[in-house]
Formats: C-alpha cells, structure tokens, sequence
C-alpha cells in the first residue's frame, strides 16, 4: 500500500497422525509396610498395609505427551496422582514408560475381609485422549480396626476387655469397683480358640462387631480360615493365625461366650432386663441346639455375704425360690425371636445383687449356629423405672397383725365380769361388769348365737407379707385349733384348713409376689397370701 510492505505475525501447529497405540505391560502389585496389630478372638489383623505397584507404558511419547498427571486408580485406597516423566538426554519418543507408584490402605476407611484390592492407571494424552489400562489385583487382605463402646453394663462385641474365660464362677469378692478379680480368668484374646488353650478352646468368635461361630465368619471359600499364604491359607495377613474353617476339624461341639455385668447403681438390685440385639433364636437350657439359636444362662456368684445362685436359665420361667443350675430366671413374656432390638426380664428372686458386685452371662451355641448377636446390654431392674432403685410396687403387703370379723352384734352392758365373776362365764379384757360391752374396735357387740367370719389384714389391703415362711394358725379362746395349721413354706398350699366344727382359715391363697406398679412384673421381696377366718359357735 503506497508502495509499503506490511507483514502479520505467523502463525504454526502440529500434525500428530501416528497411529501407535498406548498399551501396557507388566503390571505388578506387592503388599508391604503393614502396620497395626490388633487380636481378636484368636485372630491377628492389620489395619493398614501400603501396596507397590508398577507397569510399563509403550507409546506414551509418539510424538507427543501431555503435561497433565497419571492417575493410579484402586478400588481400596488412596494412591497420589503422579506426572509423566520427561525424555531424558539420549531417549526418543520411543521411550517406555516404567511407571511406579503406592497406594495406601487403611482400616479405618474401610475393612477388608478376604476380598482383593484391583489396581490400573488412566494416563492422558493430548491427542489420543486417556487411556486406562495395566490392571493388577493383590491376594486377598485381612485389614481390620475397631474401637470398643462396651461398659460393665453393655456390650457391642467390638473387642473383648469384659469377656471371661469359660469356668464355672463360684464365688465373687464384695464391693470390687473395676476390672475382674481373678487375672488368670480374664479373656486373653491373642490365644486361638482351639487346641489347648484352655479356657478359650471352645469360645465363640468376635468378628467385624458380631458374635459367630468361628466356622461362620470371613467369607472365603475355607470359611473361617484366616492363615495367610506362607501357612497354607490365602489372606495376606499375620503369621500364625488360626483356621477356624470346618475343614480343620478342630472347631466342634458347642461353642461359648462368657462376661460379666457389673451392678453399677447404688442399690440393691434382685431383678433386671436384658436387651439383645442380632439375629437369632432362644431356647432353654433343655433344648435342643440348631443352627437358629443360641442357649443364654445366667449367674450371681456367691458374695462375701454367702448369697448367690447356679447358672439359671434365661430362657425359662422362674420358678419361686428355686436357685440352681438350669433353675429359670426369665419373667413375664419371654421373646424367643432375636431381631434387631430384643428386651427380656430376669429375676434372682429375693437374693439381691449388691452394688459393685458382678453377675455372669454366659451364651452357648452349636458350631453350626449362623445367626448372630451385635449387642448385649443389662439395665439393673424390672421396673421401668431401669438402672435405678427398684421400682415401686402395685400394692404392698404388710406383715399380718390383725383379723377382722364382718357381723357386727348390739351393745350391752356386762352382767359379770374381773369385779363380779359369775361361774361358767369367761371374763372379758377391758370390760368390767356394768360396763358398756361394744361394737368397735376389736369389740364386735353381742350375739345370741354367731358364726363369726372374716378377712387377714383387710385394714391393710387383704394381704400379709412374709407369707413363704413359718406357719399360720388360728386362736380362739386361748386354745390353738390344730386343723389351722397352714405350713407357708409350703408355697402352693392353699384352701380351708378348718377343725371338725367348721372353725379355721378359708380360701388361703397360694404365696404370690407382688407386682411393679409401672409394668405388672412380679417383684419376689414382698410375697403375700389372701385369705380369711372363721369361728363356729361350737368352738
């Protein structure tokens, strides 16, 4: 233009159209730097593990790379994203790419129960796109952590610092405050349950926050072995670990689970709830196992005091004062079905728990049991007033001190008397002659001819307390009436225990516990009877 020459900037690109392909080759995986330790009914686990990974890459470089990062992809895990190495001095697009990196596992983010971890890359290019691909899977991992939320009141089977050893726990020590008194008699949960470990060859198993039977746990095709390679099994895991598996033979018969509960109120407590969660089925101590159920008993070791029971049975009724083995300890409605969130009353009759001392519980199941439990609590009472003093009862019995007599005579003033005794007449106490013989208080008036009935404490809400123990008998006129006589420690005696003339006591009631008043559950520290009297002329 007017002679001038004007010149723009260039402008310059690239043409990439080879046609190699991204492609991988010799990917590896190794497992290394294992930390935690952490054992549990026998079995050792890591919780963390570190996995080394690596693979080749060819045709990263034709004929040109991207600037952005690779990116390690796991299944389990975290791996950081890694940039593509640069072409060094001497190498060409030609280059392979030896591609190493880490991923890290943790327990804490995730379990892992025999299952393997699947590792591969994803590298960019800027005119192919992404490529993923140098797959590689590790053995199967055993990686596990847990903390525990478990109280001398609860358990959430996550570890196992109030379990016991199996034994028979005759006898406790008053007032202990924490901990179990007997060292040698806790849970050691580093031994194997099985061979000769005493106390521990037949437990069942703690696994991932359930109680199982060993054979039913870590889902492998040999369930419940968890024996890593260099034993004979599959799992990356500890040396030395057990096998559980039913293929071992040496789990068998019936498996068990012992701990203790603590009485941690400030009271006395003769009765108490217990909460199960899972998923299982109840069944007495006479029962048959199956795979569905579990057997629960229960026990107050002997205190200081001399007080205590055998190991009663759960799952049965209670029968009234009656303590030993196999005895029942269950009131009110029994639920036999374990699902999700299942509460159950227990009694120890009139033998009370005092506070800080410890009762047992102990669960049995067949090596074939594949249900479960998840949690197991006990709330101290009945009542529903629940880890607190007992409960107040529906209606209270008192101890007898008075009968009454429901006919009522006249007034009349006494012709004889401690003053005037006249023969053939007994004379009355408070009463002299001319003197006003009455109709109240213990004065029921004068009759011609009566039979006199009546009720046992019917000023004191028809019942008397204490009615399991001594005798009941009937005075009249000073004189005993044998035929009365009614042995109370005879708890199912009841009916009319009358004399040949018709004079006794009527409709005595078998001895019966009184109840809460918030739920109706018997309560045995007030044991009562009801019944009445009668009193024939002839007597």
């Amino acid at each position: 233009k007017g002679g001038n020459n004007y010149y723009t900037n260039y402008v310059e690109w690239l043409i990439d159209d080879t046609s190699d392909v991204i492609s991988f080759a010799n990917s590896t995986v190794s497992p290394t730097n294992p930390t935690g330790d952490l054992s549990i009914s026998g079995v050792r686990y890591h919780s963390g593990l570190t996995l080394n990974y690596s693979v080749d890459v060819n045709n990263l470089y034709v004929a040109v790379h991207s600037p952005n990062n690779i990116t390690t992809n796991t299944s389990v895990g975290t791996a950081a994203a890694q940039p593509i190495d640069p072409i060094g001095v001497g190498e060409d697009m030609s280059k392979v790419l030896s591609f190493a990196n880490t991923a890290s596992l943790s327990a804490s983010n995730g379990s892992l129960f025999g299952q393997a971890v699947d590792l591969s890359i994803t590298v960019p290019h800027p005119i192919k796109g992404s490529k993923t691909g140098g797959e590689a899977q590790t053995n199967l991992v055993l990686l596990y952590t847990t903390t525990s939320n478990a109280t001398q009141t609860s358990e959430d089977f996550s570890l196992e610092e109030f379990r016991l050893q199996n034994g028979n726990y005759a006898t406790q020590p008053a007032a202990i405050t924490s901990g179990w008194f007997e060292a040698t008699e806790e849970w050691d949960s580093t031994l194997h349950m099985s061979g000769s470990n005493a106390g521990h060859e037949d437990g069942l198993q703690i696994y991932d926050g359930r109680l199982l039977s060993p054979v039913n746990t870590i889902p492998l095709a040999r369930q419940g072995d968890f024996r890593n390679i260099s034993d004979g099994g599959v799992l990356e895991t500890y040396d030395d670990n057990p096998d559980y598996s039913s293929g071992a033979g040496n789990i068998t018969g019936t498996r068990t689970y012992y701990r203790y509960f603590r009485n941690t109120t400030n009271f006395a407590q003769r009765d108490l709830r217990i909460l199960y969660n899972g998923n299982t089925n109840l069944t007495t101590s006479g029962g048959a196992f199956d795979t569905g159920n579990i057997k629960v008993a229960i026990k107050f070791p002997t205190n200081e005091g001399g007080t205590g029971t055998g190991w009663m049975d759960a799952n049965s009724p209670y029968g009234m004062f009656l303590y030993g083995d196999d005895d029942g300890a269950s009131i009110g409605a029994l639920d036999t079905s374990v699902t999700n969130l299942t509460t159950n009353y227990i009694t120890f009759g009139q033998r009370e728990v005092q506070p800080d001392e410890v009762i047992l519980v102990r669960i049995q199941a067949d090596t074939t049991w594949t249900g479960n439990l998840t949690s197991l609590e006990v709330q101290w009472g009945a009542s529903d007033s629940g880890n607190t003093a007992p409960g107040n009862l529906a209606i209270t019995a008192q101890e007898l001190q008075q009968v009454s007599i429901n006919d009522t005579g006249v007034e009349g003033k006494l012709s004889f008397g401690a003053s005037n005794a006249v023969g053939g007449y007994t004379n009355v106490d408070d009463t002299d002659f001319n003197q006003v013989y009455g109709v109240s208080g213990y004065q029921r008036g004068i009759f011609s001819s009566v039979t006199a009935d009546g009720i046992l404490n019917d000023t004191l809400n028809d019942r008397f307390d204490d009615a399991e123990l001594g005798t009941l008998q009937l005075e009249v006129n000073g004189n005993l009436i044998a035929d009365s006589l009614v042995d109370l420690t005879n708890l199912t005696a009841s009916g009319n225990f009358l004399d040949t003339n018709g004079t006794g006591f009527t409709n005595i009631s078998v001895a019966t516990p009184s109840v809460y008043a918030s739920n109706g559950l018997p309560s045995y520290n007030n044991i009562y009877r009801t019944g009445g009297v009668v009193i024939q002329p002839a007597s």
